[in-house]
């Protein structure tokens, strides 16, 4: 029987206390607060990244252009196009060469080399492919910079790009709704699990990219050591030494990953052909090592 006193009002009172009373508990809202977290998380590693690749699949080829034009000219500032044309052909070459085996590719690749001594490569939405000639005069054959090209290209040819710029920018967003001017604590938490989400699903574009650049390499007949003799020769240093713009700075390396790149590459048998002889090589680097601090044409 029902005790007549427990009126519905009275009952509806008392659980107001005793809710009053657990979110006063530190204990209580460290696991709300820990609740939260968990659910941001889980929203940016599994829920933001299908959004972003869904977003960044159905785009206009032409509107991604656009975003690479913009997103290039931010990274290069005023760095100085290199004019060297026995370097760019080179390039040019090694490029042809491997669009050969992906012949079915919707964008315009553009590959450009920036007069700069940074050791780093990038690819841009839409087709817009940059290497400083830092990078290029550490190369010690073409096969080792076909390498680098043929993981640049995946990254386009996956849209990582613009998936990446649509998931921080849902991240930036769903921060603003969550933190707001009395959630300081809560934006916090929010940059470390962006910080860490973000690491993470590098590493993940960083492998479906290997993986694809191995089998570009296969297709076109390059020899693939060249990849694996590179990431081993700069893993090396830059483990030591990471510079904020260096190439592992923006292309994480471990043993795993050089190894992962080994084990695929052992279970592609073919015959390579050579990209170019020596002295064309040695040729195209010398012209990249021309540079020069002082300012030139652009």
């Amino acid at each position: 029987m029902q005790d007549p006193g427990l009126t519905e009002d009275r009952v509806l009172g008392m659980s107001r206390t005793r809710l009053a009373g657990l979110l006063a508990s530190p204990v209580a809202w460290i696991a709300v607060s820990a609740t939260a977290v968990a659910v941001v998380y889980t929203a940016y590693v599994w829920l933001i990244p299908v959004a972003a690749a869904q977003v960044a699949d159905s785009v206009p080829v032409a509107w991604e252009a656009q975003l690479g034009r913009a997103v290039t000219a931010q990274l290069v500032g005023s760095r100085r196009v290199s004019r060297g044309r026995v370097a760019n052909r080179a390039v040019e070459r090694i490029t042809d060469r491997l669009l050969s085996a992906h012949p079915a590719n919707p964008y315009n690749i553009t590959v450009t080399i920036i007069n700069d001594p940074t050791e780093n490569a990038f690819a841009a939405p839409g087709g817009r492919i940059v290497v400083f000639t830092g990078l290029m005069r550490r190369m010690e054959t073409p096969e080792q910079l076909a390498g680098v090209l043929a993981h640049e290209l995946q990254h386009v040819l996956h849209r990582h790009g613009t998936r990446s710029i649509f998931q921080q920018s849902a991240v930036a967003v769903l921060a603003s709704v969550l933190g707001g001017d009395s959630g300081s604590s809560m934006t916090a938490a929010m940059d470390g699990v962006s910080t860490m989400g973000a690491l993470a699903y590098s590493r993940r574009y960083e492998r479906e990219a290997d993986a694809a650049a191995v089998e570009m390499l296969r297709r076109a007949r390059v020899d693939v050591r060249g990849m694996v003799e590179f990431f081993q020769s700069v893993g090396a240093s830059e483990e030591a030494e990471l510079g904020a713009l260096s190439y592992f700075s923006t292309h994480p390396a471990t043993s795993s990953r050089i190894a992962s790149i080994e084990a695929i590459a052992r279970d592609h048998d073919y015959v390579a052909r050579p990209l170019m002889t020596p002295e064309e090589w040695t040729a195209a680097v010398h012209d990249a090592r021309r540079y020069r601090a002082a300012r030139g044409d652009r």
